[in-house]
Protein backbone atom coordinates (compact mmCIF):
# COMPACT_ATOMS: atom_id res chain seq x y z
CA UNK A 1 0.00 0.00 0.00
CA UNK A 2 1.23 3.43 -1.45
CA UNK A 3 0.53 6.93 -1.65
CA UNK A 4 0.67 6.98 -5.36
CA UNK A 5 1.17 4.70 -8.00
CA UNK A 6 2.42 5.64 -11.09
CA UNK A 7 2.29 3.59 -14.38
CA UNK A 8 5.34 4.31 -16.69
CA UNK A 9 8.39 5.75 -17.07
CA UNK A 10 8.19 8.19 -19.75
CA UNK A 11 8.96 11.75 -19.87
CA UNK A 12 5.07 12.05 -18.44
CA UNK A 13 6.19 9.39 -15.50
CA UNK A 14 9.33 10.86 -14.97
CA UNK A 15 8.28 13.92 -14.05
CA UNK A 16 5.54 12.37 -11.98
CA UNK A 17 8.60 10.27 -9.97
CA UNK A 18 10.82 13.62 -9.36
CA UNK A 19 7.56 15.60 -7.92
CA UNK A 20 6.32 12.96 -5.75
CA UNK A 21 9.47 12.58 -3.91
CA UNK A 22 9.93 16.82 -4.23
CA UNK A 23 6.53 16.73 -2.21
CA UNK A 24 7.38 13.82 0.25
CA UNK A 25 4.60 11.54 -1.67
CA UNK A 26 5.08 8.01 -0.86
CA UNK A 27 5.42 5.99 -4.31
CA UNK A 28 5.18 2.68 -6.20
CA UNK A 29 7.13 3.15 -9.69
CA UNK A 30 6.32 0.17 -12.58
CA UNK A 31 7.58 0.30 -16.03
CA UNK A 32 6.92 -2.70 -18.56
CA UNK A 33 9.92 -2.02 -20.52
CA UNK A 34 14.07 -3.23 -19.89
CA UNK A 35 14.90 1.12 -19.32
CA UNK A 36 13.04 4.09 -19.10
CA UNK A 37 12.15 6.72 -21.60
CA UNK A 38 9.20 5.58 -23.20
CA UNK A 39 8.84 7.08 -27.16
CA UNK A 40 12.49 8.91 -26.25
CA UNK A 41 14.57 5.16 -27.49
CA UNK A 42 12.87 5.71 -31.18
CA UNK A 43 13.79 9.49 -31.54
CA UNK A 44 16.98 9.70 -34.17
CA UNK A 45 16.36 13.66 -34.73
CA UNK A 46 17.67 16.13 -33.19
CA UNK A 47 15.28 17.58 -30.08
CA UNK A 48 16.22 21.48 -30.35
CA UNK A 49 13.28 22.47 -28.05
CA UNK A 50 13.54 21.01 -24.79
CA UNK A 51 13.34 24.06 -22.51
CA UNK A 52 17.19 24.05 -21.22
CA UNK A 53 18.00 20.58 -22.82
CA UNK A 54 18.54 20.30 -26.07
CA UNK A 55 19.34 17.29 -27.44
CA UNK A 56 21.00 15.08 -30.51
CA UNK A 57 18.26 12.75 -30.11
CA UNK A 58 16.51 11.02 -28.12
CA UNK A 59 18.96 8.42 -26.57
CA UNK A 60 20.99 11.56 -25.29
CA UNK A 61 18.02 13.22 -23.31
CA UNK A 62 17.21 10.07 -22.21
CA UNK A 63 20.79 9.91 -20.39
CA UNK A 64 20.15 13.06 -18.74
CA UNK A 65 17.32 11.87 -17.53
CA UNK A 66 18.54 8.74 -16.40
CA UNK A 67 21.61 10.75 -14.49
CA UNK A 68 18.84 12.83 -13.07
CA UNK A 69 17.06 10.44 -11.58
CA UNK A 70 20.02 8.51 -10.51
CA UNK A 71 21.11 11.71 -8.54
CA UNK A 72 17.44 11.52 -6.94
CA UNK A 73 17.85 7.90 -6.02
CA UNK A 74 15.08 7.32 -7.98
CA UNK A 75 14.36 4.25 -10.46
CA UNK A 76 10.84 2.45 -11.09
CA UNK A 77 10.81 -1.07 -11.04
CA UNK A 78 11.43 -2.55 -14.76
CA UNK A 79 10.19 -5.15 -16.56
CA UNK A 80 7.05 -4.86 -14.31
CA UNK A 81 4.15 -5.20 -16.39
CA UNK A 82 0.94 -4.84 -15.31
CA UNK A 83 -1.84 -6.89 -16.83
CA UNK A 84 -4.83 -5.99 -15.03
CA UNK A 85 -6.25 -2.60 -13.65
CA UNK A 86 -9.23 -2.11 -10.82
CA UNK A 87 -9.09 1.76 -11.30
CA UNK A 88 -11.70 2.54 -8.97
CA UNK A 89 -9.89 0.18 -6.48
CA UNK A 90 -6.92 1.94 -7.05
CA UNK A 91 -5.31 -1.69 -7.82
CA UNK A 92 -3.24 -2.69 -10.43
CA UNK A 93 -1.72 -6.54 -10.72
CA UNK A 94 1.42 -7.31 -12.49
CA UNK A 95 1.63 -10.13 -14.80
CA UNK A 96 3.84 -12.32 -12.00
CA UNK A 97 1.03 -11.57 -9.99
CA UNK A 98 2.13 -8.97 -7.83
CA UNK A 99 -0.85 -6.52 -6.60
CA UNK A 100 -0.13 -3.02 -5.84
CA UNK A 101 -2.37 -0.90 -3.81
CA UNK A 102 -2.59 3.10 -3.42
CA UNK A 103 -4.63 5.95 -2.56
CA UNK A 104 -4.35 7.03 -6.14
CA UNK A 105 -3.03 6.09 -9.64
CA UNK A 106 -1.05 8.26 -12.33
CA UNK A 107 -1.32 6.54 -15.91
CA UNK A 108 1.55 7.68 -17.86
CA UNK A 109 1.20 4.44 -20.41
CA UNK A 110 1.73 6.37 -23.54
CA UNK A 111 1.48 5.75 -26.91
CA UNK A 112 2.68 3.03 -29.62
CA UNK A 113 2.87 2.76 -33.15
CA UNK A 114 0.00 1.48 -34.88
CA UNK A 115 0.16 -1.22 -36.93
CA UNK A 116 -0.98 -2.63 -40.31
CA UNK A 117 -2.11 -5.99 -38.53
CA UNK A 118 -1.84 -8.11 -41.53
CA UNK A 119 0.24 -12.13 -41.49
CA UNK A 120 3.68 -11.65 -40.88
CA UNK A 121 3.79 -8.34 -39.55
CA UNK A 122 4.65 -9.72 -36.03
CA UNK A 123 6.22 -12.56 -36.93
CA UNK A 124 8.71 -10.06 -39.33
CA UNK A 125 9.19 -7.74 -36.72
CA UNK A 126 13.20 -6.81 -36.32
CA UNK A 127 13.91 -9.05 -39.34
CA UNK A 128 12.54 -6.57 -42.47
CA UNK A 129 9.89 -4.80 -40.51
CA UNK A 130 10.38 -1.55 -38.61
CA UNK A 131 12.96 0.56 -37.48
CA UNK A 132 13.88 4.36 -38.78
CA UNK A 133 14.88 5.58 -42.12
CA UNK A 134 17.35 8.09 -40.32
CA UNK A 135 18.97 5.12 -38.21
CA UNK A 136 18.44 2.76 -40.63
CA UNK A 137 19.10 4.19 -44.39
CA UNK A 138 22.34 2.90 -44.89
CA UNK A 139 21.65 -0.89 -43.39
CA UNK A 140 19.22 -0.70 -46.37
CA UNK A 141 21.74 0.45 -48.83
CA UNK A 142 21.18 -0.42 -52.13
CA UNK A 143 17.94 -2.55 -51.37
CA UNK A 144 14.61 -2.11 -52.04
CA UNK A 145 11.87 -1.11 -49.56
CA UNK A 146 8.82 0.33 -48.79
CA UNK A 147 6.95 2.98 -46.27
CA UNK A 148 3.63 3.10 -45.32
CA UNK A 149 1.57 5.74 -44.64
CA UNK A 150 0.53 9.53 -45.78
CA UNK A 151 1.72 11.98 -43.20
CA UNK A 152 5.16 14.07 -42.40
CA UNK A 153 6.65 10.96 -41.29
CA UNK A 154 6.19 8.75 -44.24
CA UNK A 155 7.16 11.49 -46.02
CA UNK A 156 10.19 12.14 -43.99
CA UNK A 157 10.98 8.46 -43.74
CA UNK A 158 10.74 7.87 -47.95
CA UNK A 159 13.08 11.10 -48.29
CA UNK A 160 16.09 9.75 -45.92
CA UNK A 161 15.46 6.15 -47.36
CA UNK A 162 15.60 7.72 -50.42
CA UNK A 163 19.46 8.79 -49.77
CA UNK A 164 21.03 5.39 -49.91
CA UNK A 165 18.04 3.09 -51.46
CA UNK A 166 17.98 1.50 -54.96
CA UNK A 167 13.98 2.07 -55.02
CA UNK A 168 11.42 3.78 -52.08
CA UNK A 169 8.09 2.46 -52.48
CA UNK A 170 5.41 5.29 -50.93
CA UNK A 171 2.21 3.37 -50.09
CA UNK A 172 -0.88 4.77 -48.59
CA UNK A 173 -4.68 3.42 -48.62
CA UNK A 174 -5.93 7.00 -49.71
CA UNK A 175 -5.53 8.90 -53.19
CA UNK A 176 -5.01 11.72 -50.67
CA UNK A 177 -2.16 12.47 -48.22
CA UNK A 178 -2.03 14.10 -44.94
CA UNK A 179 1.64 15.47 -45.16
CA UNK A 180 2.83 18.66 -45.49
CA UNK A 181 3.02 20.43 -49.34
CA UNK A 182 6.76 20.49 -49.24
CA UNK A 183 6.87 16.85 -48.26
CA UNK A 184 5.20 15.55 -50.03
CA UNK A 185 6.18 17.36 -53.63
CA UNK A 186 9.76 16.53 -52.21
CA UNK A 187 8.69 12.45 -52.08
CA UNK A 188 6.83 12.79 -55.08
CA UNK A 189 9.25 13.81 -57.61
CA UNK A 190 11.63 12.02 -55.98
CA UNK A 191 13.70 9.46 -58.67
CA UNK A 192 14.23 6.55 -56.54
CA UNK A 193 10.21 7.17 -54.95
CA UNK A 194 7.63 5.32 -56.35
CA UNK A 195 4.17 6.52 -54.82
CA UNK A 196 0.91 4.18 -54.63
CA UNK A 197 -2.31 5.80 -53.44
CA UNK A 198 -5.17 3.90 -53.07
CA UNK A 199 -3.17 0.81 -51.97
CA UNK A 200 -3.42 -1.26 -49.38
CA UNK A 201 -0.89 -3.88 -47.65
CA UNK A 202 -2.97 -7.34 -47.05
CA UNK A 203 0.03 -9.12 -46.20
CA UNK A 204 3.85 -10.12 -45.90
CA UNK A 205 6.13 -12.60 -47.52
CA UNK A 206 9.03 -14.13 -46.37
CA UNK A 207 10.41 -16.77 -43.46
CA UNK A 208 13.38 -15.61 -41.76
CA UNK A 209 13.50 -12.25 -43.43
CA UNK A 210 11.08 -10.28 -45.12
CA UNK A 211 11.02 -10.89 -48.76
CA UNK A 212 7.87 -8.90 -50.28
CA UNK A 213 4.41 -7.23 -49.68
CA UNK A 214 1.26 -8.38 -51.05
CA UNK A 215 -0.65 -5.46 -52.00
CA UNK A 216 -4.27 -4.53 -53.11
CA UNK A 217 -4.76 -1.37 -55.46
CA UNK A 218 -5.69 0.21 -58.46
CA UNK A 219 -3.92 -2.31 -60.56
CA UNK A 220 -4.87 -4.89 -58.31
CA UNK A 221 -3.57 -7.27 -56.66
CA UNK A 222 0.64 -7.92 -56.82
CA UNK A 223 3.60 -8.59 -55.11
CA UNK A 224 6.20 -6.24 -54.31
CA UNK A 225 9.41 -7.43 -53.84
CA UNK A 226 11.03 -5.36 -51.06
CA UNK A 227 13.89 -6.08 -47.82
CA UNK A 228 12.52 -3.59 -45.21
CA UNK A 229 8.98 -2.10 -44.79
CA UNK A 230 8.78 0.78 -42.44
CA UNK A 231 4.69 1.29 -41.06
CA UNK A 232 4.32 5.71 -40.31
CA UNK A 233 0.56 5.16 -39.85
CA UNK A 234 0.43 6.87 -36.54
CA UNK A 235 0.37 6.18 -32.94
CA UNK A 236 -2.19 4.34 -30.18
CA UNK A 237 -2.62 5.09 -26.96
CA UNK A 238 -1.67 2.14 -24.90
CA UNK A 239 -4.79 1.81 -22.75
CA UNK A 240 -6.14 -1.13 -23.63
CA UNK A 241 -6.03 -2.76 -19.77
CA UNK A 242 -8.07 0.16 -18.79
CA UNK A 243 -9.70 2.06 -21.39
CA UNK A 244 -13.36 0.62 -20.53
CA UNK A 245 -13.09 1.98 -16.57
CA UNK A 246 -12.86 5.68 -17.49
CA UNK A 247 -13.78 7.87 -20.07
CA UNK A 248 -11.62 8.32 -23.54
CA UNK A 249 -12.36 9.71 -26.86
CA UNK A 250 -13.63 7.68 -29.63
CA UNK A 251 -10.00 7.19 -30.48
CA UNK A 252 -9.05 5.41 -26.87
CA UNK A 253 -7.06 8.66 -25.63
CA UNK A 254 -7.57 9.12 -21.74
CA UNK A 255 -9.71 12.33 -21.13
CA UNK A 256 -8.86 14.33 -18.41
CA UNK A 257 -9.52 18.06 -16.94
CA UNK A 258 -7.00 20.59 -16.43
CA UNK A 259 -5.99 19.35 -12.72
CA UNK A 260 -4.99 15.89 -14.73
CA UNK A 261 -8.01 14.17 -13.09
CA UNK A 262 -9.95 11.29 -15.16
CA UNK A 263 -13.58 10.41 -14.56
CA UNK A 264 -12.50 8.18 -11.53
CA UNK A 265 -11.57 9.80 -8.59
CA UNK A 266 -7.50 9.75 -7.48
CA UNK A 267 -6.89 8.91 -10.86
CA UNK A 268 -5.08 10.66 -13.46
CA UNK A 269 -3.45 10.57 -16.46
CA UNK A 270 -0.15 12.70 -18.11
CA UNK A 271 1.75 12.56 -20.77
CA UNK A 272 0.58 11.13 -24.50
CA UNK A 273 -1.82 8.96 -23.13
CA UNK A 274 -4.36 11.78 -23.16
CA UNK A 275 -3.02 13.96 -24.85
CA UNK A 276 -3.58 13.35 -28.64
CA UNK A 277 -2.99 16.85 -29.87
CA UNK A 278 -0.09 18.59 -28.47
CA UNK A 279 1.55 15.63 -27.87
CA UNK A 280 4.99 17.05 -26.66
CA UNK A 281 8.04 16.35 -23.96
CA UNK A 282 7.29 19.76 -22.44
CA UNK A 283 4.01 18.88 -22.13
CA UNK A 284 4.67 15.63 -20.73
CA UNK A 285 6.66 17.06 -18.05
CA UNK A 286 4.14 19.41 -16.85
CA UNK A 287 1.58 17.45 -16.37
CA UNK A 288 3.54 15.03 -14.09
CA UNK A 289 4.27 18.03 -12.18
CA UNK A 290 0.80 19.19 -11.63
CA UNK A 291 -1.00 15.54 -11.43
CA UNK A 292 1.48 14.85 -8.46
CA UNK A 293 0.18 18.68 -6.52
CA UNK A 294 -3.44 17.67 -7.76
CA UNK A 295 -2.57 14.33 -5.79
CA UNK A 296 -1.00 16.12 -2.91
CA UNK A 297 -3.38 18.45 -2.53
CA UNK A 298 -6.16 15.86 -2.62
CA UNK A 299 -5.11 13.17 -0.54
CA UNK A 300 -4.44 15.84 2.39
CA UNK A 301 -8.07 16.65 2.38
CA UNK A 302 -9.60 13.01 2.84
Amino acid sequence: MTDVIIIGAGMAGCSTALWCKRLDLPFTWLEQAPAIGGQLAHVYNPIPDYPGRPAADGAELRGHLQAQLAAEELSPSLCAAVVETDLAGHCVTLADGTVHRGRAVVLATGVERRRLGVPGEVELTGRGVGGSGRRDRDAYAGQAVAVVGGGDSACENALLLAETCRQVTLIHRRSTFRARPALLDAAMNHPRIRVLPDTRVKGLAGTERLEGLRLDGAAGEQVLPVTGLFVRIGYQPVTAMFHRQIRCDPDGYVQVDANQRTTLPGVYAVGDVCNPIYASLAVAAGQGMVAAKAALRELAAE
